[in-house]
């Protein structure tokens, strides 16, 4: 079910993604106006800061699980004549609807969607260009 994919690909997809995305929701970049948006209260920041280690060996392997997902549609996709970017795509749009959800029920702001939206984007589109362009 795996064959013709790099798990090393796939490892480094997920580690730098877990990093960008450590910098995307610091201070440096987005991590103030997210946690307004996102409604955080200081308990809730602390206490997430209590559980870092944890909370990011759960989240590289949910990067994992996902980055094994899209190798299997980059596979395919080169079997197919499918544009990987045109996969990713579409990924990105059918994500980006699901979380545009949290706008309309759960009451976030726009500023939210698009911080999320942009993470998950250039996590897609960068995790793909890794483990398709990866040295086998």
């Amino acid at each position: 079910m795996f064959e013709n994919i790099n798990e090393i690909s796939v490892l480094v997809a997920a580690i730098l993604a877990a990093a960008v995305g450590s910098i995307w929701y610091s201070p440096l970049l987005f991590g103030s106006v997210w946690t307004k948006s996102a409604r955080l209260t200081e308990e809730e920041i602390e206490l997430s800061k209590k559980q870092m280690i944890s909370a990011t060996v759960k989240g590289i392997s949910a990067q994992v699980v996902f980055f094994f997902v899209i190798a299997k549609y980059i596979t395919l996709s080169n079997q197919n004549s499918i544009s990987v970017w045109s996969l990713c795509g579409i990924l990105v749009m059918l994500l980006g609807t699901h979380m545009l959800q949290s706008v309309i029920w759960e009451k976030r702001s726009i500023a939210y969607f698009c911080i999320q939206i942009g993470y998950t984007a250039l996590s897609v589109f960068g995790g793909a260009a890794i483990i398709s362009f990866w040295p086998w």
